[in-house]
């Protein structure tokens, strides 16, 4: 693997994982701080470090939550907009 200043990029058979250290500080049972894990993985090395700095920026600015909690809310709201347009084209 080969580090970078918020985390690391390691590859794993062809293709590429990203990691770095909850910034929430969250810490395993035995105490050790949590890593995030990128929710898929990398064609490239460059892909897996673009969405390093991505994730860099969203705690940098303060606008972080855990990718799971990410795409959970994304999947909420995909379904919330799908009702609603499909309750709108009846109204018509």
């Amino acid at each position: 693997s080969r580090d970078i200043p918020h985390g690391s990029v390691e590859k794993r058979g062809s293709r590429y994982r990203a990691t770095y250290y909850d910034p929430a500080g969250t810490l395993t049972a035995s105490g050790r701080p949590r890593k995030v894990y990128s929710p898929m993985s990398f064609t490239t090395r460059a892909d897996a470090e673009a969405w390093l700095i991505a994730e860099y920026e969203l705690i940098r600015w303060g606008n972080w939550q855990h990718p799971k909690d990410r795409a959970a809310a994304k999947a909420r709201n995909a379904t919330t907009l799908d009702d609603g347009s499909a309750a709108r084209s009846g109204d018509i």
